[in-house]
């Protein structure tokens, strides 16, 4: 009897392995990377912490794991990529536009201080990168409209029988930091999000949010829209804020000046669900990677911009 009782229980056992290995080989591994507030910041800042940063490290870093890991990985922006505009910014900008060809940002939200620079954005054609905002409309009618939402297809890992991945990508702007000489007005994002949220999923298996909003309303954005997987917040300040789980949604917040990378790891469903999830904030530091080619557009800016190819401070 105790033989058979030991090999019933072993059976079974065996089975819950053979049943959760086949789980996990269904599951698809998708990073995002993802920055906010960068703010024009091309290279390292100057940081009494040290100098973190850079579009040279960031492109290091990236290729680097893209050899490592492989698998599926994009690039986003969650708003205020760009400089403001004042001395300097058209050389700051045209080299933060000439990135998005390069590394690329695959999506980049419209935040309140990229509108300003939204006319010449606007202008840019990109092989990769979608320029979204879900929530702004034109109170300037001479202003082109961005896209409402992006829609980015990832093909099935190769030697496998499944499907492409569809992820979409809603881009949401706080109304209160949107200036009236912008060309635009915020509407509600949640009223915005009721009409948008129930199109968007039934095209894609998996909703991502950019939001250039607090903290707090992006949590909101999560406990009203179970349909979302992850919010990731264009935050300024210096603190790292630990991802967090609400409803069914991943909340990241980005870091200023582009000094850390977010890095969000998630393993996803058949049906796009999010079932297991990991998270990184990277220190762009010294003795990193730096892309040569990127380093030495950093120094060619910086020696025209400060004379030297030191951090600005």
């Amino acid at each position: 009897m105790k033989q058979v009782t030991t090999l019933l229980i072993f059976c079974i056992v065996g089975s819950f392995l053979l049943l959760e290995a086949a789980d996990k080989q269904s599951q698809r591994e998708l990073t995002l990377f993802f920055t906010g507030y960068v703010e024009g910041n091309f290279e390292p800042c100057g940081c009494k912490s040290g100098p973190y940063g850079g579009l040279a490290r960031r492109a290091g870093y990236i290729s680097d794991y893209q050899k490592r890991r492989g698998g599926s990985s994009i690039q986003v922006d969650a708003g205020n990529y760009f400089q403001m505009i004042g001395p300097y910014s058209d050389v700051v900008n045209r080299l933060m536009l000439d990135s998005l060809e390069v590394f690329p940002v695959q999506v980049l939200n419209l935040g309140s201080e990229d509108l300003m620079f939204w006319s010449k954005l606007s202008e840019a054609s990109f092989a990769s990168t979608q320029v979204i905002s879900t929530n702004l409309v034109r109170s300037n009618t001479s202003l082109p409209s961005p896209k409402r939402y992006a829609m980015v297809q990832i093909p099935a890992e190769s030697g496998t029988t499944g499907t492409p991945l569809k992820i979409g990508f809603l881009g949401l702007i706080d109304p209160a930091r949107v200036k009236p000489r912008s060309g635009f007005r915020g509407r509600d994002p949640f009223e915005v999000l009721s009409e948008v949220v129930p199109e968007l999923s039934g095209k894609v298996d998996l909703i991502v949010v950019l939001a250039d909003l607090p903290r707090k309303l992006a949590i909101e954005v999560a406990r009203k829209h179970s349909e979302v997987g992850a919010v990731l917040v264009a935050e300024r300040g210096s603190r790292v804020e630990e991802a967090v789980r609400v409803n069914n949604a991943i909340i990241a917040s980005g870091v200023d000046r582009g000094r850390f990378l977010g890095e969000l790891i998630l393993n996803l469903d058949q049906k796009g669900k999010v079932v297991r999830w990991d998270s990184e904030y990277v220190a762009l530091k010294e003795g990193m990677t730096e892309d040569p080619v990127w380093l030495e557009r950093q120094a060619e800016v910086a020696r025209h911009l400060y004379g030297s190819p030191g951090a600005a401070d």
